[in-house]
C-alpha cells in the first residue's frame, strides 16, 4: 500500500489469450474497445473476456447502470472488456487502504455462439497482475 494510492493491471502473456494445447484458440472480447455493460457474444464466434468488482475498480470499468466508463456504480456482472497483452487498469485507488485493504474480484467467461467453431479441447489463458503504488 502507498500513502498516494495504487493501482493494478491485467496483461495476457499471448494474444488471443485463450489457446489450446493444439493450437487452437478463442478471441478475445472486444479488445481495444470501451468495456461493454452486458456481455454479447458476436453470431458465430467465440469470445473470451473478464470484468472486475469491488471498491476500487478503475472508472473504465464503473457504469451508470446502462454504460459502461461513465457514472459511479459498479454493476454485479457488468463491463466486461478482453484481456489484452497491453497493460490494462483494472483498479485505482488515490489513497492508502490500511488497516482494512481492499477486494477486488475478477471474473472470466467464455461465450461460445451457435456456430462459433470452437474445437474440442481444454483452453487456458495465462494473465498476469501487477499492483503498483502510485
Amino acid at each position: 500500500d502507498s500513502p498516494t494510492g495504487y493501482e493494478v493491471t491485467i496483461q495476457a502473456s499471448d494474444a488471443p489469450a485463450m489457446r489450446s494445447a493444439g493450437g487452437a484458440s478463442i478471441s478475445n472480447y472486444n479488445t481495444g474497445s470501451t468495456a461493454d455493460f452486458a456481455f454479447t457474444i458476436p453470431t458465430a464466434s467465440a469470445v473470451f473476456g473478464f470484468s472486475p468488482e469491488g471498491t476500487d475498480v478503475a472508472d473504465a470499468f464503473l457504469d451508470n447502470t446502462t454504460t459502461c466508463g461513465v457514472g459511479t456504480t459498479d454493476t454485479p456482472g457488468a463491463c466486461w472488456a478482453g484481456v489484452s497483452t497491453t497493460p490494462v487498469t483494472i483498479v485505482e485507488a488515490t489513497s492508502p487502504n490500511q488497516p482494512t485493504g481492499a477486494t477486488t474480484t475478477l471474473q472470466f467467461r467464455v461465450g461460445i455462439a451457435n456456430g462459433g467453431g470452437v474445437e474440442s479441447g481444454v483452453y487456458t489463458a495465462t494473465t498476469t497482475l501487477t499492483a503498483l503504488p502510485l
